[in-house]
């Protein structure tokens, strides 16, 4: 219902996204809170400088996960974050939350935004965790294209994926030459969602 708080919810996320065992006052650096915790809600719950992420407009292909293309921003010069233990802001959740849209656009967006930052030799104290999260990020996008019918585009992110550490995504090649009514069942069943 409309303003009402689920707490048990509110508590899942916060340890879903590491705010829960965050200390808190200054993260500094923050990278791993940003990156790859993602504990920052950049697009609901944070307050930040806008000459640091003016100076960074987002890149084509980012689109919606703008929020974490702005964390990459905030995190990326080596300054720091305060974290507030305290309820900022509320979430509200429903069917067409970007979020909840197991889409091969959403997906191709979640992956340009983490390339950049695993791109990124600045990031480099977190770099093998940006690694695995970049070729997870692959995986889900190849799983997409497979069940969307783009068997090709879905063999190529496989590859890119297993190339950075995932190499049972390799599984997926054989996969799609299978006939499309299989491919297509077996993309719904293996489509992970993306936070």
């Amino acid at each position: 219902n409309d303003g009402e708080r689920d707490l048990p919810a509110t508590n899942s996320c916060s340890r879903r996204w590491g705010r829960a065992r965050l200390a808190p006052g200054r993260q500094q650096p923050f990278f791993r809170t940003a990156l790859v915790d993602k504990s920052i809600p950049s697009s609901i719950a944070a307050l930040f400088l806008r000459d640091v992420v003016a100076s960074a407009p987002i890149p084509e292909g980012v689109g919606g996960a703008y929020d974490y293309y702005l964390s990459y921003v905030l995190c990326r010069g080596g300054a720091a974050a305060v974290y507030v233990p305290e309820r900022l802001a509320n979430w509200r959740v429903h069917g067409t939350n970007l979020t909840s849209v197991g889409s091969c656009e959403r997906a191709e967006e979640e992956a340009a935004a983490l390339r950049i930052a695993f791109e990124d030799p600045r990031t480099v104290a977190v770099a093998p965790d940006l690694r695995r999260a970049y070729a997870d990020s692959l995986w889900v996008v190849a799983t997409r294209h497979l069940r969307d019918g783009s068997r090709l585009r879905a063999i190529r992110e496989a590859g890119e994926s297993a190339r950075l550490g995932r190499p049972r995504a390799l599984i997926l090649a054989p996969i799609a030459l299978l006939p499309r009514s299989i491919t297509r069942r077996l993309g719904r069943r293996t489509v992970p969602t993306t936070p």
